[in-house]
């Protein structure tokens, strides 16, 4: 019972110095490689909606759990979303950096 409360009491200050709005998604590494590997060997299988890379992930892997599928389609569908941003806006700052032609 102590336990459990030292540990609330952690969570709680751990809260009050992060914020809410600073703390980001967290995805196990097991999830961002698979994706990443996913998306390399077939970029043209997946896209920017959710329920057409469930369908093509159930053909392409053998996910053990439904959480675990979920998790790696929407990781896959937000990495498709940032590519497509990434190629709309060339001139933008890029994976490389900021040109500098000052």
């Amino acid at each position: 019972m102590a336990l459990s409360r030292q540990y609330l009491k952690v969570q709680q200050r751990l809260r009050g110095f992060l914020g809410c709005a600073s703390v980001g998604k967290v995805r196990i590494a097991a999830v961002k490689k698979v994706s990443r590997e996913l998306v390399a060997r077939y970029p043209d299988k997946f896209s920017k909606n959710y329920e057409e890379n469930k369908v093509a992930l159930a053909v392409l892997v053998d996910a053990r759990t439904k959480r675990l599928r979920n998790r790696i389609v929407g990781y896959v569908t937000r990495l498709k979303i940032v590519e497509a941003k990434r190629a709309a806006a060339p001139g933008e700052i890029g994976p490389e950096g900021p040109d500098d032609q000052a």
